[in-house]
């Protein structure tokens, strides 16, 4: 269950970290610019379209639910 505190980029780097990712390598796998990831998890900018969440998701294997900390 994700802390109330917890952010969504501390969410991703979490769960990209214990994946065992780069961010390059994440973004690589997600198509997505390294620069995106990065400010992702510096929560700088948002990553709630449909299709980012969807690219994390696959990228990261993981349920939305638990990207979103739901």
């Amino acid at each position: 269950m994700a802390k109330k505190s917890e952010t969504f980029g501390s969410r991703l780097a979490s769960i990209r970290e214990s994946r065992g990712l780069s961010q390059a390598e994440l973004a690589r796998r997600a198509d997505l610019h390294p620069s995106f990831i990065s400010q992702l998890e510096a929560n700088k900018r948002k990553g709630n379209s449909h299709e980012t969440l969807r690219k994390l998701t696959v990228a990261l294997k993981v349920d939305l639910a638990t990207l979103l900390g739901a």
